[in-house]
């Protein structure tokens, strides 16, 4: 189930059940708490987050430049019935409009001074496990 927080207090509810996705809009907090007493065993998550807590994926390609992130989200998406099916690495570049600026501004030692490199991407592609169901 996952929630997203809009005007005076309301929610928007999408729940993901096995055959089809309900949505409900402006749901009061008080009901949303009603619906929660009736369905404990649901997992609440903020919308846009969690993307592995939803249970009609079946695929997720996401992009880190930081591979402390990647790895967590790994753990957390493995706990949830996801394998990794791919990854890729591109690194960083050096940017030549830099390495110009510092060279004219700093002379050769500025050249180097300029040449810094972008952060390297991970791009992976998760799929639910073959043996998943929801």
């Amino acid at each position: 189930m996952q929630r997203n927080l809009v005007l005076w207090g309301a929610l928007n509810v999408t729940i993901y059940a096995t055959t089809d996705v309900y949505h409900a809009e402006l749901v009061t907090k008080a009901n949303y708490e009603k619906l929660q007493a009736c369905f404990p065993h649901l997992q609440a998550a903020q919308a846009g987050q969690a993307w592995y807590l939803n249970r009609a994926a079946m695929s997720h390609v996401a992009t880190y430049d930081n591979p402390q992130q990647m790895q967590r989200e790994i753990e957390a998406a493995s706990v949830n019935g996801w394998i990794v099916a791919g990854q890729s690495s591109v690194g960083g570049h050096v940017s030549a409009r830099k390495v110009i600026a510092g060279g004219i501004l700093l002379g050769g030692v500025g050249a180097f001074a300029g040449a810094g490199r972008s952060k390297d991407t991970i791009t992976v592609t998760f799929a639910r496990h073959p043996q998943w169901h929801p």
